[in-house]
């Protein structure tokens, strides 16, 4: 069985698996402040949220015209669907590539500007944030142009090695859609190959104890 026919078979044990709709309460953010030309002072980064079983989720904004919700509006339903293209392609690389590695609120901020010029950009634009439909602008009204140089290129380095990656999709990446408010993309780590054995072989085994008690 070749890798990307594992990983799909895999991916069908995660957030796929579960009822097309997701209920979620947001419990809280991780994140910087930042101006882009789609919105004026907003912390973006990660964004922390519960189901109904008490499992916590990480994620990013896709819509950053649009409010997320607060934890004073409570479970908030979420429909599960995947990005396309370009798009599915490019985020795959982000998250393959540069999510592991984020541990501070100010990566966590510079990745959220990412994911906004992969879902901003036409397809085939070149990823840039001085230009195109979606501009990072500047940290804050106060911040210096050195301190908003380097958060520009922490997440020009993220987008860099999105384009560049090559490797094998890591996570099963979707698009959890609200009428009322921001879309979300979340990434669940796609497992190991030999955690697909282990669980094959478990389920294999199942089946055959089954068979002998019948």
């Amino acid at each position: 069985m070749n890798k990307t026919a594992i990983a799909l078979l895999l991916g069908s044990f995660g957030l796929a698996a579960q009822a097309a709709d997701l209920s979620l309460t947001y419990t809280g953010k991780s994140g910087q402040s930042a101006y882009t030309n789609l919105t004026s002072r907003f912390v973006g980064g990660a964004m922390h949220y519960l189901d109904s079983q008490g499992k916590s989720y990480e994620a990013f904004c896709v819509e950053p015209t649009q409010s997320h919700a607060v934890a004073a509006d409570g479970a908030v339903s979420y429909t599960l669907g995947s990005f396309g293209g370009d798009q599915a392609q490019l985020l795959q690389g982000l998250f393959s590539s540069s999510y592991a590695g984020l541990s501070t609120a100010y990566q966590r901020g510079a990745f959220q500007i990412a994911v906004w010029e992969v879902i901003g950009e036409a397809s085939g634009t070149p990823l840039d944030l001085n230009a195109g439909a979606f501009k990072f602008l500047y940290l804050t009204r106060t911040s210096t142009a050195a301190d908003n140089s380097a958060f520009a290129a922490l997440a020009s380095s993220y987008l860099t090695a999105a384009a560049a990656y090559a490797g094998p999709a890591l996570y099963d990446i979707q698009r959890l859609s609200s009428s009322s408010f921001q879309d979300l993309v979340v990434a669940t780590p796609v497992p190991e190959p030999s955690s697909y054995a282990l669980l094959l072989g478990g389920l294999g085994l199942v089946a055959f104890v089954k068979r002998r008690k019948a």
